[in-house]
């Protein structure tokens, strides 16, 4: 399944599963098919545990930052950002 239309669907069927409701609360989804770079890693001097990470991770307004490179180096990250992200945006939605 590589059409964006499909993967969309896909994706709020199954959030829409686990969350029902969900799919009435995405506005839009984008797609990036490339990262610039393939491990998620931090300056020195820096971590995923600082302040500065620690505020991308709070919601921006209406924009949630979700991603490995917001959890972890791997990709287990991604699934916990999900997660983070949707109870966010659920918890303001009630």
């Amino acid at each position: 399944m590589s059409d964006p239309d499909q993967i969309r669907e896909a994706l709020l069927a199954a959030f829409d599963k686990q969350w029902p409701g969900f799919r009435e609360s995405v506005k839009r989804m984008n797609f990036y098919r490339y990262h610039p770079r393939a491990i998620a890693s931090w300056p020195v001097g820096r971590s995923r545990f600082d302040s500065l990470s620690e505020s991308l991770r709070k919601p921006q307004g209406r924009v949630y930052f979700a991603g490995d490179f917001t959890e972890d180096s791997h990709s287990n990250g991604a699934s916990q950002s999900a997660i983070r992200a949707v109870k966010d945006i659920l918890q303001k939605r009630d």
